[in-house]
């Protein structure tokens, strides 16, 4: 059995993917009028056309491109964070689906033909609703945001914030890493809720921006960010509020 391989790029979190400082393709080899496509409503994936040996370009007006969910065994992607539009390299022949989420929280699927033609230059025209809606599991709760947390979430976040520990919680101090740039630091238990403190560096070599949709997961009640702006080697603190596994919640 073929095992097919997904990858995921995010704009600013990929060392490596920005092409800003060169040209994708030399202009005769770039078709002259962009196409557009409206981001419809309609979740069926709208087709096109792109050149085999690559590159091709997609963007969407108005919009940045911030992850792109791929077969990798399929597609080769190279991301530009500054302008958010990405570049496409087919590897193979096969017809392959992007799907592409913005700054603007819509995500979009795009089916890409690799064909014998010239590069081609795709562009998305913008929508004021998602074309696809982000699968949630059945048995996770919504993701509060702060203006709508409960009293206990709000409470949490300040105390730990202020290196309190609020009645009915016991800490834990070590420290847990999560991956290149995220590591656990320290937790707050109750019988109901997890509270985690994270340190988040930014080992690239562009400044970035942080969104608090990083670092949701399923059970994630909610997430506050101490600095959003970092530059390269920066370190910021986040809290994060989770529903305890196996509460009555």
């Amino acid at each position: 059995m073929k095992k097919t391989i997904f990858a995921i790029f995010a704009l600013g979190l990929a060392s490596g993917a920005a092409m800003a400082d060169a040209p994708f393709v030399a202009p005769e080899r770039v078709i002259p009028t962009a196409l557009t496509q409206p981001l419809a409503e309609n979740p069926a994936p709208a087709r096109y056309p792109v050149s085999l040996t690559g590159p091709n370009r997609i963007a969407i007006e108005n919009a940045k491109i911030l992850h792109c969910v791929h077969d990798q065994a399929k597609v080769e992607i190279q991301a530009d964070e500054t302008t958010g539009q990405i570049f496409i390299f087919p590897r193979t022949a096969d017809a392959s689906t992007l799907f592409l989420t913005t700054d603007t929280k819509e995500t979009v699927a795009v089916t890409i033909v690799p064909q014998a033609i010239a590069s081609q230059n795709i562009v998305l025209a913008a929508s004021p609703k998602p074309v696809i809606k982000p699968a949630q599991p059945a048995y996770v709760k919504p993701v509060l945001r702060a203006h709508s947390m409960d009293a206990t979430v709000k409470h949490l976040i300040a105390a730990m914030a202020r290196h309190e520990v609020p009645a009915g919680f016991d800490t834990v101090s070590q420290v847990i890493k999560t991956d290149a740039t995220t590591k656990i630091v320290k937790r707050y238990v109750s019988d109901a809720y997890v509270g985690e403190v994270l340190r988040y560096t930014n080992t690239g070599k562009k400044s970035v921006t942080l969104d608090e949709a990083l670092f949701y997961e399923a059970g994630v009640l909610a997430v506050a960010i101490d600095s959003r702006d970092l530059k390269p080697t920066d370190t910021t603190t986040v809290y994060r509020v989770l529903l305890r596994e196996g509460s009555a919640l």
